[in-house]
């Protein structure tokens, strides 16, 4: 598993020449529910384990297998996963999500969603969300995670947004339906 990690981080990594200059492939196929449950059962014996979090998986059983690039949809999950996870210090719970056929503006979608309670965003950071900053993170982290996300959704001709609520924070990801 981390042998395919490492070679599939590495190619994203040798096609981001310049974050300015995004040309990524997007075909390829892309099982959101199976990406899903693959991530979550690294982070349950890693990640989530040293956090004292607690992960439930909501997947739809008809999504389809999608004509999307699949190490984009994993880079984007991973990032996602890990920053809701980075920022539980004291514990907490994470839900993840998919439901097939979300319409909207008469296009058909795949909706993922990554929901935390964890503190959210700060405000600073919120009003400028998916441009690269100087992150609060500390060392090892480089403030590109969300705009990478939102650069890689782009080119799958999805889009991402963000909500905070009162006990929760969430990430809503919406990629285009198309079938294998």
């Amino acid at each position: 598993i981390i042998r395919e990690e490492i070679d599939r981080t590495g190619q994203i990594i040798m096609q981001l020449q310049d974050l300015g200059q995004l040309e990524l492939k997007v075909s390829g196929e892309a099982d959101i529910n199976a990406e899903l449950t693959a991530l979550v059962k690294i982070y349950r014996q890693s990640l989530f384990l040293t956090h004292d979090i607690s992960c439930e998986l909501k997947l739809d059983a008809a999504l389809p297998i999608l004509a999307l690039n699949c190490n984009l949809v994993k880079q984007v999950l991973t990032n996602l996963i890990k920053n809701a996870a980075e920022a539980m210090t004291e514990g907490g719970f994470i839900v993840l999500s998919s439901s097939d056929k979300i319409n909207q503006n008469g296009h058909e979608y795949v909706e993922i969603k990554i929901i935390d309670n964890g503190p959210g965003l700060p405000e600073a950071v919120s009003d400028n969300l998916f441009a690269p900053v100087v992150t609060a993170k500390g060392r090892g982290h480089s403030g590109l995670g969300l705009s990478i996300c939102k650069r890689l959704i782009n080119e799958l001709g999805g889009s991402i947004a963000y909500r905070r609520g009162a006990s929760k924070t969430e990430f809503k990801i919406l990629l285009p339906r198309k079938v294998k």
